[in-house]
């Protein structure tokens, strides 16, 4: 008979345990570690030297919900300013309405519903050679 799940990771504590000595450690403890010791690392890496963009001042939209955080997240700390892009965020009405204005290039790109741009190749709803 095979250990379940519990007594796998039950196993991989021991070791763990075993390896660091007498510091007693689990296994999610020392996964998050090593984790948080590589965005650390990442973080605090040398910037790329900055490339020509085609266009530095873009237009995104997104709909008021909370997944769209992270774009305003990047623009209230400014990651966008830091790779030399001045975006412009603007709220849209609907997901329809947000999907029309790129189709059209009034909208340079949105936060949108995964399924929408590949949807709108295929014709379903709207029409578009989305790239």
């Amino acid at each position: 008979r095979e250990p379940g799940p519990r007594a796998l990771a039950r196993m991989r504590d021991r070791q763990v345990t075993e390896y660091f000595g007498k510091l007693t450690i689990s296994r999610r403890t020392a996964v998050a570690a090593l984790i948080a010791g590589g965005v650390a690392a990442y973080a605090g890496s040398a910037r790329a030297d900055m490339l020509d963009v085609e266009k530095d001042e873009l237009k995104f939209g997104f709909i008021k919900l909370t997944d769209m955080a992270p774009l305003a997240v990047a623009y209230e700390k400014g990651y966008f300013e830091d790779e030399g892009l001045f975006v412009t965020l603007e709220p849209q009405a609907n997901w329809k309405g947000l999907l029309d204005r790129v189709i059209t290039g009034e909208l340079d790109g949105a936060h949108m519903l995964a399924g929408q741009p590949l949807a709108a190749t295929i014709g379903f709803g709207t029409k578009a050679h989305i790239v």
